[in-house]
């Protein structure tokens, strides 16, 4: 449950707004709503492998 009580603002320009689901208790009573201002990535970088032959992929991305 370590991502199911915390808003997401993506955007890079404004700040998250007040409201139910950024401040305060959950509605089940598990846990506290907060906001996470400019979240970090977590994670490995993906391995996308490479296209596949007259897939119209650039010639780069083959």
């Amino acid at each position: 449950m370590q991502h199911s009580y915390y808003y997401l603002n993506t955007l890079l320009d404004t700040e998250a707004t007040e409201g139910l689901r950024s401040s305060g208790p959950s509605f089940d009573g598990r846990g506290e709503f907060s906001v996470k201002p400019q979240p970090e990535p977590e994670g490995q970088v993906p391995s996308l492998g490479k296209a596949k032959p007259n897939s119209g992929a650039q010639t780069e991305q083959m």
